[in-house]
């Protein structure tokens, strides 16, 4: 009835003839036209004035900034840019038109259609995020992505004719985050324009992903292609998981709100859970607006779910801050708790004690209904088995395994294997020669002839201690004598064990030389193979119980069977346990480069992990070690249905706070 025709107090009457049941008082309409009014949904000649809508931005920004700002997220204003995307919107309009939009979706479908084709590639490249030395420039690429999806808000709403009041940073745990307001698009009167208006951010950063996966589908440079893959994933993965989900108030949340044409969502999905709270907790009488029996439903099945995200976020977001500055973070995390948790339960406290206008609450009802609810939650806890599993990563090895390494140093004659080649044990496998060390072998065999000569012409001469003074050098050249035969031998490597040859290339070697201890090949049991697991540090305690008993195994291209746990190392190292586990060759632990010259195995290992882990192993029986070849990763999946939910949610909260306080 607001139509600028039809005065307040006729529609006041005019309502009350329709909906006498639901007939506003004049104060409630008094309200309501106040709350439009600061909103700029409408308008009075009053509250056209200039001095009025200074007043009013003043008193708005004066109660935005009066209140108490949670040290989780700061919220930085920086300044007005609507004067600034006044002058960017012609020029960069156009991406928003149907011709860009249908070229947009193109670059989507061939970007979604080259990572199908190419699945395999993306698991591989996904791990390389974990490679420690490339988060700066992760960090860099977020910054400027987030930007580009606020810039590209701001000029979706200039080009529907809304304004962009302000501009800044939040702060979400030191993080920033840029943002532009853009609530004037409340004022759009079609509800195609919001929807756009809170797509456009989405709909820039997809398209961003798109580009970035032709590129890194395209790309034969190594880094081009692997900062192609991080921005893909960024703009695409983030953007999914967090703007457009509608339990956040971000994106997500306006766009579905306005698709089921419920306005303030939230805002009844919260009242909506007040009401059962009043109803069945305290006991008062309490009604709801009439939503209508479809929308009702939709309603109260958003406030629980948002209800229920909140409080995981709030969780996540305490345990974040306070692993943050080495334990100081804490302060934080309880700061961040009390500014969000208090002001309700305040509340809470106040009506529990001295009730509202409604009329005081039934306080033993919400005693009584809120201990049995404690009650049979803590006896859930202690009974039921925690319902997730643990896992840790594999690799598949030969066991027992014998690599091969030169004894002798020398030059490599001929190769007469080949990788993947069944050998017995004892074959000949490499053919090595070193003239120097025959030459010393000729040499001393002389030597050991004129020393025995020698020693027959004093024992025959009658020279007792001269006799005896030879005899101890001869016996000390034929041990000399024998080392270097034995060097000699060694030249000639042969298979240790009988099995299958592991190596990279053989034929290579051939004319190179290799020094005492070089690894040559590996040769292992075809059916004879383990898994060698590394188990992160607050898993180890689950495994370590689980001694003896069934995993389940999953191997890619495989199908999924069950091996009993074995062995365990007993301390945690940072050396990962195979090279095929890091990050950096397609595995899943995260590592950073090492200086492979200072590593106690001499060059063997040039990662390291980020944080020490346990290494464990189950070995296979002859059918699944037949079936699965050395090299290839998996995941060890255990539930630990011993363990009830208060059991681990024991032992997870004493190791987080053993970590806090020990840490330095």
């Amino acid at each position: 009835m607001l139509d600028g025709k039809t005065s307040v107090r006729e529609a006041l009457s005019i309502t009350a003839q329709v909906e006498p049941e639901y007939a506003f008082t004049e104060q409630q309409a008094a309200s309501i036209c106040q709350w439009l009014i600061d909103r700029q949904l409408a308008t009075t000649t009053e509250s056209t004035r200039t001095e009025r809508l200074v007043s009013a931005a003043v008193a708005q920004t004066d109660k935005r900034d009066s209140g108490p700002t949670n040290p989780w997220f700061i919220r930085v204003p920086a300044f007005h840019p609507d004067r600034l995307f006044c002058r960017i919107a012609p020029w960069t309009g156009w991406f928003f038109s149907l011709p860009a939009v249908l070229v947009v979706g193109l670059v989507w479908l061939a970007a979604t259609y080259q990572i199908f084709i190419q699945w395999n590639h993306v698991l591989i490249s996904s791990r390389g995020l974990l490679v420690t030395d490339r988060w700066i420039w992760i960090a860099g690429a977020w910054l400027v992505i987030k930007l580009l999806h606020e810039l590209a808000h701001g000029v979706a709403c200039r080009r529907y004719g809304g304004s962009i009041q302000e501009a800044g940073v939040i702060f979400i745990l030191g993080a920033p985050v840029a943002y532009v307001d853009v609530t004037s698009s409340w004022k759009f009167r079609s509800k195609w324009q919001r929807i756009f208006t809170a797509t456009a951010g989405m709909y820039a950063e997809l398209f961003i992903a798109s580009v970035a996966v032709l590129i890194w589908s395209q790309t034969r440079n190594e880094v081009v292609g692997d900062l192609a893959f991080q921005i893909a994933l960024m703009a695409s993965i983030t953007t999914i998981l967090f703007n457009a989900n509608p339990l956040m108030r971000f994106d997500g949340y306006y766009i579905v709100s306005d698709l089921l044409e419920i306005p303030n969502l939230y805002g009844k999905g919260q009242e909506a859970i007040r009401h059962f709270a009043r109803t069945y907790l305290w006991g008062v009488t309490s009604t709801l607006p009439s939503w209508g029996r479809s929308r009702g439903w939709v309603i109260v099945a958003y406030g629980v779910a948002a209800f229920i995200w909140r409080i995981l976020v709030c969780i996540g977001l305490a345990v974040t801050a306070a692993k943050m500055f080495h334990g100081g973070g804490i302060v934080l995390a309880l700061a961040g708790l009390a500014m969000w948790v208090g002001p309700p339960t305040l509340a809470t406290i106040k009506y529990f004690v001295s009730g509202d206008q409604t009329g005081p609450p039934r306080r033993l009802r919400f005693v009584l209904v809120t201990g049995v609810l404690l009650g049979a939650a803590v006896v859930a806890a202690v009974l039921l088995p925690w319902p997730g599993n643990y896992r840790a990563p594999c690799v598949v090895d030969y066991a027992p395994s014998a690599v091969v390494r030169t004894a002798s140093p020398g030059f490599v004659c001929d190769v007469r294997i080949r990788s993947g080649q069944a050998v017995a044990e004892g074959q000949v496998l490499v053919v090595m020669s070193n003239p120097q060390l025959k030459l010393d072998l000729d040499d001393i065999r002389l030597q050991v002839q004129q020393s025995s000569g020698r020693m027959r012409a004093t024992l025959h001469e009658g020279e007792t201690a001269t006799y005896q003074a030879e005899r101890e050098k001869y016996e000390s050249l034929v041990e000399i004598q024998r080392e270097k035969q034995q060097e000699v031998d060694a030249l000639t490597i042969r298979a240790p064990i009988a099995g299958m040859v592991v190596a990279n290339d053989l034929q290579s070697l051939e004319g190179q030389f290799l020094k005492r201890g070089e690894e040559v090949m590996v040769i292992g049991c075809d059916s004879e193979k383990k898994l060698t697991l590394s188990i992160s540090q607050e898993d180890m305690d689950v495994f370590s119980e689980c001694l003896d008993q069934q995993a389940a195994i999953r191997i890619p291209g495989h199908r999924r069977f069950l091996a009993r746990l074995t062995s365990f190392e007993p301390q945690a190292r940072l050396a990962p346990p195979d090279i095929a586990l890091c990050a950096a060759v397609g595995g899943m632990l995260p590592v950073r480069p090492i200086d492979a010259s200072h590593d106690e195995q001499a060059g063997t290992m040039t990662y390291e992990l980020t944080a020490p882990r346990f290494e464990g192993t189950i070995l296979l029986n002859a059918r699944s070690s037949e079936s699965l070849f050395a090299g290839q990763r998996g995941m060890v999946t255990l539930n630990h249905a011993n363990r009830s939910i208060a059991d681990h949610l024991r032992v997870r909260l004493q190791r987080w706070a053993r970590t806090i306080w020990t840490s330095d």
